[in-house]
C-alpha cells in the first residue's frame, strides 16, 4: 500500500499544500512548530476519519476559515483510490472515495492502513487498560471489516441497552421492557464475544 499524494486546503497551518510521496521512506525534517506533526496527522484523518490528537473537529480548520479538506490518492493491489474528508466548521465531516460519499466516517477504515506512533501510545503502559482496547480496535477496525461490523453494533446496542435501563425505573409496563432488555442483552453478548475473541488473536500475534 502506497500513498502517493497528498493535498490539504485549510488544514491547521496549512493554507494550501500539494505533496509527492515515494514509495518507501519519507522523511520530513524542519524546526519547531512547523507543521510536521500536523502532516501526520492528516494522513492519519485520511485512514480512519478521526485525529489522534484530539477529539474537536474544529481544531483541524484554519483560523477564520469555514472548511477544511484532505485528500490522497492511494495506490493498493495495483489499483488507485481517490479518498477526500471535508471538515465544515458548522455541520457534520464527510468523506467520499473515488468521488462517492460514504454514509459513514467509518466506512473509511481499510482504504488506507496506517501504523502510528506518537506520544500518547504510553499512555497505553502507563494510564487505564481503555487506552489498550483503543488501541487493539485501532488495528481490527482496519484490517477486520467483520470486526468493524461488530464493534460499530456493539456500540449500538450498548447506548440503546443504557437507554432502556433508565427508563425501567419510570416505566409503567416493566415486563416489557425485560423482554425488550433480555433481547439487547443476547445481541450484546454476542457482538461482544467476538471482539474479546478477536482481540485475544491479535494479543497472540503481537507476542
Amino acid at each position: 500500500m502506497h500513498l502517493r499524494n497528498l493535498e490539504l486546503s485549510n488544514f491547521r497551518n496549512y493554507k494550501s499544500l500539494k505533496l509527492e510521496l515515494k514509495p518507501g521512506l519519507n522523511i520530513f525534517i524542519e524546526k519547531n512548530a512547523q507543521g510536521k506533526t500536523n502532516l501526520l496527522e492528516s494522513i492519519y484523518r485520511l485512514s480512519s476519519g478521526s485525529s489522534y490528537r484530539t477529539i474537536e473537529k474544529k481544531e483541524a480548520i484554519s483560523w477564520g476559515d469555514e472548511m477544511a479538506i484532505v485528500r490522497g490518492r492511494v495506490k493498493k493491489n495495483n489499483k488507485e483510490s481517490f479518498i477526500e474528508i471535508f471538515f465544515p466548521r458548522k455541520g457534520n465531516k464527510r468523506a467520499r472515495v473515488n468521488g462517492s460519499y460514504l454514509k459513514r466516517i467509518s466506512d473509511l477504515w481499510g482504504n488506507l492502513i496506517v501504523v502510528m506512533f506518537s506520544l500518547q501510545d504510553l499512555d497505553m503502559v502507563r494510564s487505564s487498560p481503555v487506552y489498550r482496547r483503543q488501541f487493539l480496535d485501532r488495528i481490527l477496525n482496519q484490517i477486520n471489516p467483520e470486526y468493524r461490523h461488530h464493534f460499530e453494533r456493539y456500540q449500538r446496542i450498548f447506548n440503546q441497552r443504557n437507554s432502556l435501563l433508565k427508563l425501567f425505573h419510570l416505566a409503567s409496563n416493566r415486563k416489557k421492557i425485560i423482554n425488550t432488555i433480555d433481547l439487547w442483552n443476547r445481541l450484546f453478548v454476542t457482538s461482544g464475544s467476538f471482539i474479546i475473541m478477536e482481540r485475544i488473536k491479535l494479543l497472540e500475534i503481537l507476542k
